[in-house]
C-alpha cells in the first residue's frame, strides 16, 4: 500500500515539475501563405490539441523538444520539434501543402457518342415516307409489302437481345493500390522522431523501420494515414526491437 502511495506521489511530482517547465508557444498556419483557420495543432509529447483561429494563429503550451504536428484534412502533415529558438521568436510560421492525387484511384469511364440512327421510331418514319415518296408501278410486283413490317431492323433488334443475353458483366472496379508501410514512414516521420523520441542511433532508422514493417499489423496501420497512430505503433515496436537487438548482442 505504502508503495503504491509512494509511485503515485512521484508520478505526479513528475508531472509537476513537468508543467512548471511549460512556456506558451504561438504560431501561424497558412495555405499558400494565407491565413488557414480550423487547423489541429497537436503536442504529440503532451497530448494537448488545439485549432488555428480565422487568423490562422495558435497557442499552446510546450517545452523544448516536445514534438508539435500539424494536422489537417487533404494537406501534408508538418511535424515540428521544438527548439530553445523557437520560444525565443514572436511567432513560428508554418505554410501546409496540399496532398497529391492518387493517379491509380482514377478511373476515366467509357463514354460513347450517339448514333445517327439510335432513335428507333424516326427510323421507321423515315422509312415509311421513303416507301410513300418511290414511284409505284400498277400491275408489278417489287417484293416490297408497303407499310410492312421491316424484317432486317427485327432481325438486328433479336441479334441485339442475344448479345445482351449472353454478355457478361464487363463493370470495371477499381482496385487502390495498398499503401506501402516504409514508403509512408520515410515520407512523413521525421529523422528526429527516431533520434530524439525513440532514442535511435541514425545507423539504426533503417533497420527498425524494416523490422515494423514484417509486423503483419503495419500494413493495417497505414491504411489511413494517420500519423499520430503510426507513431503509436512506432513506439510500441521500439520494445521489441531494443529486446530484439540485446538478444543478437
Amino acid at each position: 500500500m505504502k508503495l503504491n502511495f509512494f509511485l503515485i506521489f512521484f508520478v505526479a511530482f513528475l508531472q509537476f515539475c513537468y508543467s512548471q517547465n511549460e512556456k506558451i508557444i504561438r504560431g501561424k498556419v497558412m495555405k499558400l501563405y494565407l491565413p488557414f483557420s480550423e487547423v489541429d495543432v497537436v503536442n504529440y509529447s503532451t497530448k494537448k490539441v488545439v485549432k488555428t483561429d480565422e487568423k490562422g494563429e495558435f497557442s499552446i503550451y510546450a517545452n523544448v523538444g516536445d514534438i508539435i504536428i500539424i494536422i489537417k484534412k487533404e494537406y501534408i502533415d508538418k511535424k515540428i520539434t521544438l527548439m530553445k529558438a523557437d520560444f525565443d521568436i514572436n511567432k513560428l510560421e508554418i505554410n501546409l501543402e496540399k496532398k497529391p492525387i492518387e493517379l491509380e484511384d482514377v478511373k476515366i469511364k467509357n463514354s460513347y457518342l450517339p448514333h445517327i440512327y439510335s432513335n428507333q421510331a424516326f427510323s421507321d418514319e423515315l422509312r415509311l415516307a421513303k416507301q410513300q415518296a418511290a414511284p409505284k408501278v400498277i400491275g408489278v410486283y417489287t417484293g416490297n409489302i408497303e407499310n410492312g413490317m421491316d424484317f432486317n431492323r427485327m432481325g438486328g433488334d433479336f441479334f441485339k437481345l442475344l448479345k445482351k443475353v449472353f454478355k457478361k458483366d464487363s463493370v470495371p472496379f477499381i482496385v487502390s493500390k495498398p499503401i506501402e508501410f516504409k514508403k509512408f514512414v520515410e515520407t512523413n516521420i521525421d529523422s528526429d522522431f527516431y533520434t530524439r523520441t525513440l532514442k535511435l542511433e541514425p545507423y539504426e532508422i533503417h533497420l527498425f523501420i524494416e523490422f515494423c514493417e514484417k509486423d503483419i499489423n503495419s500494413k493495417e496501420v497505414v491504411i489511413n494515414q494517420n500519423t499520430l497512430k503510426v507513431m503509436d505503433f512506432l513506439i510500441f515496436k521500439i520494445v521489441e526491437f531494443r529486446k530484439m537487438r540485446t538478444t543478437k548482442d
